[in-house]
């Protein structure tokens, strides 16, 4: 994180906090979270390259379902603080730049493509004005706020589905299910060496991709 951006997370982040103690003084904290009836969700996860945004796209095309572009939410939000350790304002101060960067660099994925930054600015108010929930409770409420809102935002009612497609979820479908019990996970399994081709295939266009061999079959391995 470059020092500029820095300290425009950290004064973003100041500023939500003196918002966050207004809306606890005067009890605010809960009309900022979004009214969404219960509906049901599919994550689709899997190693990169098993055709998991070819079965996203095979089943958006029902009329039913609602989906959107890879969301990384859970390792963007959550991972924050459960896989980086980093705590209160630290965690959201790394929450906001990441967002930042995703949508300055137009990227093709991420939490730009879910949610706008005025209403990812009301829900970690919301989070930082609950001094009841922990670092992360509250990053769970804000991913499920963050699903809720684009459901909402795209005429979601309590018979639509969210489908939502990001590969390394695979690593967080337990607390996935833990936190929703009622939504599905569909994991996307391909053959490893036609993982491998397609790596290397990508690799020739794009940075991501492992390319060596043996770092292609411990990706494939780690993800199965």
């Amino acid at each position: 994180m470059s020092t500029f951006h820095t300290l425009h997370a950290a004064y973003e982040v100041a500023r939500l906090r003196a918002r966050a103690a207004a809306w606890r003084r005067h009890g605010r904290a809960r009309d900022a979270w979004p009214l969404a009836p219960s509906y049901r969700k599919v994550f689709i996860v899997g190693c990169p390259r098993s055709g998991t945004t070819w079965i996203r796209r095979l089943l958006a095309h029902h009329p039913r379902v609602i989906s959107g572009p890879e969301s990384h939410a859970y390792p963007q939000v959550l991972g924050t603080f459960t896989d980086l350790g980093l705590r209160g304002a630290a965690g959201w101060r790394r929450v906001l730049d990441r967002y930042r960067r995703g949508d300055q660099r137009d990227l093709a994925v991420g939490l730009h493509h879910w949610v706008d930054r005025p209403t990812l600015h009301r829900f970690i108010t919301a989070a930082l004005a609950d001094s009841e929930r922990s670092d992360e409770e509250a990053a769970t409420r804000v991913v499920q706020a963050i699903f809720d809102a684009y459901l909402l935002a795209r005429g979601g009612t309590a018979d639509h589905i969210l489908l939502e497609k990001t590969p390394d979820h695979v690593f967080w479908a337990d607390r996935i299910l833990r936190h929703d019990p009622e939504a599905r996970v569909v994991e996307v399994l391909r053959d490893g060496r036609d993982v491998c081709v397609s790596l290397q295939m990508r690799a020739r266009t794009q940075q991501w991709p492992p390319r060596p061999r043996s770092d292609q079959i411990d990706m494939w391995v780690r993800f199965v």
